[in-house]
């Protein structure tokens, strides 16, 4: 019963709690900024961060969104919303330059057609477990970007692993961290991460219910949506796999 209700409010209680950033591998931080290292400079472009969860691309990618003319931020849950707009202000960000709005991927974009230049969806379209899903949510996404527009999406690879997870981050720890909070990651943060995260999204890729892909299989799934590929890679421990598409013309 604990571990079903645990499953269920995962995120949800992980957002409003902050615990989710607290526990957040550093492996993960990295996919993302490997990401927008891919994107690469885009000034006065306008960006859809689909299933912007607690932030992650504010948190790594502020001066991108600084130099950007507008981003567009949204989440099937209002508490990671509240989350990622709070570090929105943190940040010192001007408030005209974001619009979060709660939304399910699955459904139409309340955006203008063509008015995207750059998607992410990061970590974000594995959860819809129906493939007819999947595909009707990148649509959603194609429809928003315009011509020639960029969409990065990052999945689980077929390799996910949260143990590697872990020992890359803690490697990471190592340079980036005072020995303390690295020791603390080590013995009691990264503990959690895996037994109270990584080790369940293990579980469900295994048992079908969220998909993890080979490369080939996630760049199928963006060209049948219209995406010609221009860049993949394997990130996240090689946990994740990066594909960059444009929109054809």
């Amino acid at each position: 019963m604990i571990k079903r209700l645990w499953l269920k409010y995962y995120w949800l209680f992980g957002y409003q709690s902050r615990l989710y950033d607290w526990l957040t591998p550093e492996s993960y931080r990295e996919s993302m900024t490997r990401t927008l290292e891919c994107i690469g400079e885009e000034p006065g472009a306008v960006w859809l961060d689909a299933g912007c969860g607690s932030g992650i691309l504010i948190d790594v990618g502020a001066e991108k969104i600084a130099s950007s003319k507008m981003i567009f931020a949204t989440d099937i849950l209002d508490s990671g919303i509240r989350i990622a707009r709070r570090k929105f202000f943190e940040k010192g960000l001007v408030e005209e330059k974001i619009l979060f709005f709660r939304s399910d991927l699955t459904s139409p974009l309340p955006i203008k057609n063509e008015s995207i230049d750059i998607a992410v969806a990061h970590f974000s379209l594995y959860t819809i477990g129906d493939k007819e899903e999947r595909h009707r949510a990148l649509n959603n996404i194609c429809s928003v970007l315009r011509q020639g527009g960029l969409c990065a999406v990052v999945n689980p690879s077929e390799e996910y692993d949260g143990r590697q997870i872990i020992r890359e981050s803690l490697q990471t720890s190592l340079g980036v961290d005072s020995k303390w909070k690295h020791w603390f990651k080590k013995f009691v943060l990264y503990r959690i991460t895996y037994s109270l995260g990584l080790k369940n999204i293990e579980r469900r890729l295994k048992e079908g219910l969220w998909k993890s892909y080979s490369t080939q299989e996630l760049c199928n799934e963006m060209q049948s949506a219209g995406f010609s590929i221009i860049h993949t890679e394997k990130v996240y421990a090689s946990s994740g796999i990066l594909v960059l598409g444009r929109l054809s013309e």
